[in-house]
């Protein structure tokens, strides 16, 4: 009795990726089934895994089935990697090329990736790159690791992007006139005059994680008047901040905290502040004394930042 493709399906999505192989050697029947799980999720981060990209640029049919590629810190064939790009961008979920000396131009003009949810990457943003995300309407996260090149990025790309990972310069050519709600700044500044542009979001930002070198009290306040809808924030100061920080920094910071109504969660340069809300208060109070993340005795108190970062 023959089982139905839907099913073998199922079971080949737990079948080892040595076993899969086998599979798909011993019987012609399962075979494309076993193909199917076999390229569906690719990973490449050694030699030994290179020739598959070889595989995808030359086998259209097997490129069709990956939905996840990852590769990262080998050295690949550019023009190789472009013509996978281009086998599998019908199909793809996620992308992810952490790969230093492959330049922009991989990603060729006109290439359209209507299923791709999230892309991460070390090529600068740039004309290429856009470009391609513009024929990804679908993408909810992206990292972009490299600083950008200046231009102007199209009103029309990225309609759904809910979180952008990257660099403060990244951060103020994308963030406006996008349904971001999460924003995670690695590099750059978040300087004070940066922070409205951050609240020309089309929906609501209520995570944000930034490095700055602006005093943070005054950052805070900058925050807490354009963005006082966050929920979750952290902030790592390039600024010394005094050891230890004074009572009076630590009043001021407590201060600055009660203009966000509903945040949840706040760190500075890894000191965590805690926080509790009393049954007859309707909002927040902010402790004026903070700990260390090292010195909280349980790690649930953690629980809330710790999925986040």
């Amino acid at each position: 009795m023959s089982l139905p493709p839907e099913l073998l399906d199922y079971v080949c999505g737990f079948v080892a990726t040595r076993d899969l192989a086998l599979v798909a050697r011993c019987s012609i029947t399962l075979y494309p089934i076993a193909l199917r799980s076999l390229y569906r999720q690719i990973t490449i981060s050694d030699a030994s895994t290179q020739s598959i990209v070889h595989t995808l640029a030359h086998r259209r049919d097997i490129a069709a089935f990956v939905r996840k590629f990852s590769v990262a810190d080998v050295s690949l064939c550019p023009h190789e990697l472009a013509a996978a790009l281009t086998n599998m961008a019908a199909t793809l979920v996620s992308l992810d090329i952490w790969v230093e000396g492959v330049e922009s131009w991989i990603f060729s003009t006109g290439l359209m990736s209507p299923q791709l949810e999230h892309l991460g990457t070390s090529i600068p943003f740039d004309p290429h790159v856009a470009g391609f995300c513009a024929g990804a309407p679908s993408l909810e996260t992206v990292h972009f690791a490299s600083e950008p090149v200046d231009f102007c990025v199209d009103a029309c790309v990225f309609p759904r992007l809910a979180t952008f990972t990257g660099s403060a310069k990244a951060a103020v050519a994308i963030v406006p006139g996008r349904p971001i709600e999460s924003v995670f700044i690695t590099s750059g500044d978040l300087s004070e005059d940066l922070v409205p542009v951050l609240a020309r979001s089309t929906s609501q930002l209520s995570v944000l994680s930034t490095t700055t070198n602006s005093l943070p009290v005054s950052l805070l306040g900058g925050l807490g008047r354009h963005l006082p809808q966050l929920r979750y924030l952290q902030i790592n100061s390039t600024r010394d901040l005094a050891t230890p920080p004074t009572t009076i920094f630590y009043e001021q910071v407590a201060d600055a905290l009660a203009l966000f109504p509903i945040l949840e969660s706040f760190e500075l340069s890894g000191i965590y502040w805690p926080s509790q809300v009393y049954q007859q208060e309707q909002k927040r109070v902010w402790q004026s004394q903070p700990l260390h993340a090292e010195e909280l005795d349980a790690p649930e108190d953690m629980d809330e930042f710790g999925f986040l970062w």
